[in-house]
C-alpha cells in the first residue's frame, strides 16, 4: 500500500505523468481500502500505514487552497481514526491521527495565520474536540 501511494505521488509531482487531481482520488481510496482491509485482517501495522498514507495526500498539495478545505479533510481523517479506535483498541493509530493532526496545524498556527483565519480555524478546533469526547 505504501509503495503504491508512493509511486502515485512520483507519477504526480516528479514526473507529471498522472494529474495531481487523480493520484489525490486514488490516494485517497487506497487508504479508505487499507483502512477496511486493516480491520478485516486486524492489523495494526496495516491500519497504521492507511491513516499515515491519508495524511501524506496533503503531499499532493500546492499549498494554495482554501484552508476550510484542509481542515475538512483533517476532520474526515480524524473521524476515520476515530472510526478505527472504536473496532480495536490501537494506540499507534491514534497517535499518529493525533500527532499529525496537531503537529500541522501547529505549524500552520505558528507560520501562516492570520486574524481572518480565525473562523475557520476556531470550527476546526471544536470539531475535533467533539470527535475526541
Amino acid at each position: 500500500m505504501a509503495v503504491i501511494c508512493l509511486t502515485l505521488f512520483a507519477a504526480a509531482r516528479l514526473t507529471g505523468t498522472v494529474p495531481v487531481t487523480a493520484a489525490f482520488t486514488l490516494m485517497v481510496a487506497v487508504c479508505a481500502l487499507g483502512c477496511a482491509l486493516a480491520l478485516l485482517q486486524r492489523s495494526q501495522p496495516l491500519a497504521a500505514t492507511a491513516v499515515a498514507g491519508g495524511y501524506a495526500v496533503l503531499l499532493l498539495s500546492e499549498g494554495g487552497g482554501p484552508l476550510a478545505a484542509l481542515f475538512a479533510y483533517y476532520s474526515v481523517l480524524n473521524v476515520a481514526v476515530l472510526f478505527l479506535a472504536t473496532r480495536r483498541a490501537w494506540r499507534a493509530v491514534n497517535l499518529i491521527g493525533f500527532a499529525v493532526t496537531f503537529g500541522t496545524t501547529g505549524l500552520w498556527g505558528a507560520v501562516s495565520y492570520r486574524p481572518a483565519d480565525f473562523a475557520v480555524a476556531q470550527a476546526f478546533v471544536v470539531a475535533s474536540v467533539r470527535s475526541r469526547l
